[in-house]
């Protein structure tokens, strides 16, 4: 599968005032799906936070492609 037309959901998910954000990637086309709880190097919980959405090489000024279809946010509280 050529890695330019894969579609990829994330999923972030950090409860009120929890010590940890559960992020989840599903691979649409296939399937595939890859799951984490993250607890190191996390924002205070009384941070504000919004999306962002930007990609890179990481290593090279090279152009890349990315295409966000959509941005949906829904809190707990």
């Amino acid at each position: 599968m050529d890695a330019s037309t894969n579609v990829l959901t994330l999923f972030l998910y950090a409860a009120p005032n929890a010590a940890s954000v559960w992020v989840r990637v599903v691979e649409e086309v296939s399937g595939a799906i890859a799951e984490v709880e993250i607890t190191a190097n996390l924002p205070a919980a009384t941070q504000l936070l919004s999306p962002r959405n930007c990609m890179n090489t990481g290593s090279t000024a090279a152009a890349v492609a990315y295409d966000c279809s959509g941005v949906y946010v829904e809190t707990d509280c």
